[in-house]
């Protein structure tokens, strides 16, 4: 259920929201789509979607190609529907605001992931799964905010979260860099 309004609280034109890696059931690629129009029907229309989604293989019944399908049709996303380079890899991760890593696979509990460190390294707040190592590394050294994968709408819930609180965490990132020069 989406409810009420979203506040978006930026100072440039829009937030863009980021998924990096490639398109697997188990890195919660299959959430994105439930999770952006839900989203999108609570904003102003100030968010935007990049989504990483080439190298997947299957015929026309996989899910992860159904899930592209119906990211596609989201006039706010934008699909990456090749393997990019490293530049375009790294581009896109500057051009990210929030870095979402919806992982539900059992392996993320105490795996590691090179695109979380990637974000958190960059200073991108990040949307983690709970109880995992993306999540202790996110409470140590990043900013964002994790969501459970056994509760509905948990995701979008974890990724508004980081919205509203958006500015608050772009002032806290520039406060850290000019600490550190």
């Amino acid at each position: 259920v989406c409810s009420s309004d979203l506040k978006v609280k930026t100072n440039s034109e829009f937030l863009n929201i980021v998924y990096l890696g490639n398109a697997r059931i188990e890195k919660g690629f299959c959430l994105l789509a439930e999770a952006i129009t839900c989203l999108n029907a609570k904003s102003s229309g100030q968010l935007r979607f990049e989504i990483q989604a080439g190298n997947f293989s299957g015929g026309n019944n996989c899910p992860v190609r159904i899930e592209v399908e119906k990211l596609k049709k989201i006039p706010q996303v934008t699909i990456h529907d090749k393997v990019l380079s490293s530049e375009e890899y790294e581009g896109l991760l500057s051009r990210a605001d929030i870095v979402l890593l919806p992982y539900i696979g059992s392996q993320y509990k105490s795996g590691t992931s090179g695109i979380c460190s990637e974000a958190i390294a960059s200073a991108k707040p990040v949307v983690v799964p709970v109880d995992t190592w993306m999540e202790d590394q996110l409470k140590k050294f990043g900013e964002g905010s994790s969501f459970s994968i056994n509760k509905d709408n948990s995701l979008s819930e974890a990724i508004e979260d980081v919205i509203s609180r958006y500015n608050e965490i772009e002032r806290s990132e520039e406060h850290t860099s000019e600490l550190q020069s």
